[in-house]
């Protein structure tokens, strides 16, 4: 072995045995045989990235000449041997100090010449051709994003790009609607828009009727924030454009739901916080969400974001509740029934009220339609006045949801009264109550006893608003002192009262 051959190609559609033949014929020319020859072949190797299948024939190629016995490395173009200026002039600078020559057959050059002095003409022909190919790649690159805008702005796949769930792409390179995808996307759509959802009881549905790939809440989460499912162009460089799969009604119903924390959904939790759709942020009056230490404010438009101990507000809770429920129990059952009615009865009116407006809501919905048809509106404003629709028919909803809420508070408070007998009794059941050990009773028991929960502060106080189901109120002052350690006290027209505070405790 006495000469080294460089074969490269960039893509498996050039013709690989083409060029090696070439490159071979070029060898024997100058008088060497087939024994004499080493082929270093690279399919897929990129010289313009300098990949590490590139790099790692180059130092083959390198490893050949430093064990010696190497008198020349031919290649059939500048290219293949690099087209970056800072490489060709190390891999020369590398041939000159091993004293190897340097053929390429296209265009004709030689490092040495016949006499064994360097060809001036090799440096110049490798600073002009890495300058030339720098520009073909510049050139390359905006020819490639002119095109791919262009594609994307058409609907086509770029290739290599991920395919949207509910699109496939035909034949011509156009994004199509996959219609089985498709319907499953219209069916979170849809479960989402009832209010009735969140993200992870569709996955878990979703999952139950054995699609896998809908079973993760993350994905079902992009699926209802993706703009795309519109028809509108998205994506950060190049903005793709899909076909229209859902509504912007449809779109506008779920944005509404998402924007209102969709406070409605069944959400389940590790353990049962006593104070959930209980407690609430004063300032901005949104429930705040509970964790194993704390009740936070997330609503995004508030400015106060309050927090409280879930420990403590629970222990509190339960313990007003518990109270209630042994002057509820002692108290005459025929009067509290038909009082406890009564109050039903005013509340299935406000439901009725509340319902009967419902049924303007479509009608304002064809009304804002009308008026863009007839070109009083743009499709923006369209838009905006369904949200807007939307989003006051979502607070109907609630409305209607937190009194049915009431009435079931109500209807359990009948139902314990009608389970009543003598004082002894009475006792039995309020040693219960006190003893209880599963959290969801105690959780039960607050929200047969207690309405409202309102958290603000003042200065380092922590000020709390109780409101109890029999219409009655409770205030509290509680402070978590460094030196003095945790004190609350009961706020009683102009007195304080110091109260004993109650902390539910909870395992991970």
């Amino acid at each position: 072995m006495k000469v080294l051959g460089i074969v490269r190609i960039s893509t498996v559609k050039q013709e690989l045995e083409a060029q090696r033949a070439e490159l071979v014929d070029f060898i024997k020319s100058d008088g060497y045989t087939d024994d004499d020859i080493k082929l270093i072949e690279g399919e897929g190797a990129s010289a313009i990235k300098l990949d590490d299948y590139y790099l790692s024939n180059m130092e083959k190629v390198k490893e050949y000449i430093e064990m010696g016995g190497i008198e020349c490395v031919y290649a059939w173009a500048i290219d293949r041997i690099g087209r970056d200026e800072e490489f060709l002039m190390g891999f020369k600078k590398f041939l000159v100090t091993h004293k190897v020559n340097l053929k390429i057959k296209n265009p004709n050059l030689f490092l040495y010449d016949r006499n064994g002095e360097i060809n001036g003409g090799m440096e110049l022909a490798f600073s002009l051709f890495s300058t030339m190919a720098k520009q073909e790649m510049e050139q390359k690159k905006a020819r490639f994003t002119r095109s791919k805008k262009r594609n994307s702005e058409q609907g086509r796949w770029n290739g290599g790009e991920y395919i949207k769930f509910g699109y496939y792409v035909d034949d011509n390179g156009f994004f199509q609607i996959d219609e089985k995808e498709a319907d499953l996307v219209r069916k979170v759509f849809e479960m989402y828009a009832t209010g009735e959802h969140t993200t992870t009881t569709i996955a878990r549905e979703m999952k139950e009727l054995g699609h896998e790939q809908l079973a993760s809440p993350v994905f079902i989460s992009r699926i209802l924030c993706c703009r795309g499912y519109l028809g509108e162009p998205i994506g950060d460089k190049l903005k793709n454009r899909y076909p229209r799969i859902i509504s912007d009604e449809r779109f506008n119903e779920c944005e509404a739901v998402r924007n209102s924390n969709n406070k409605n959904a069944n959400k389940q939790y590790k353990h049962s916080f006593f104070g959930h759709r209980i407690v609430k942020c004063k300032y901005c009056g949104g429930y705040m969400v509970a964790n194993k230490y704390m009740y936070v404010c997330t609503q995004k438009n508030c400015s106060s974001h309050e927090r409280i101990y879930t420990d403590f507000i629970d222990g509190l809770l339960f313990q007003i509740a518990a109270n209630e429920h042994l002057l509820f129990l002692a108290r005459n059952s025929d009067l509290e029934t038909e009082r406890l009615k009564n109050d039903i009865s005013i509340n299935l009116k406000k439901k009725n009220e509340l319902e009967a407006a419902g049924e303007a809501v479509q009608g304002k919905i064809e009304r804002a339609k009308l008026l863009f048809k007839k070109g009083l509106s743009t499709e923006e404003e369209l838009d905006a006045d369904i949200a807007k629709i939307r989003i006051e028919d979502d607070a109907r909803k609630n409305k209607i949801i937190a009194i049915e809420e009431k009435v079931r508070q109500l209807e359990s408070q009948i139902e314990m009264l009608s389970n009543n007998s003598d004082y002894e009794e009475l006792l039995k059941m309020w040693d219960g109550v006190l003893n209880e050990q599963q959290e969801s009773e105690k959780a039960k028991l607050v929200k047969t006893h207690i309405s409202n929960c309102l958290v603000s502060r003042d200065g380092n106080f922590r000020i709390i608003e109780v409101e109890l189901a029999n219409g009655n109120t409770m205030k509290f002052r509680y402070q978590p002192h460094r030196k003095f350690g945790k004190r609350l006290f009961r706020i009683d027209g102009e007195k304080e009262i110091q109260f004993l505070e109650y902390y539910v405790k909870r395992a991970d």
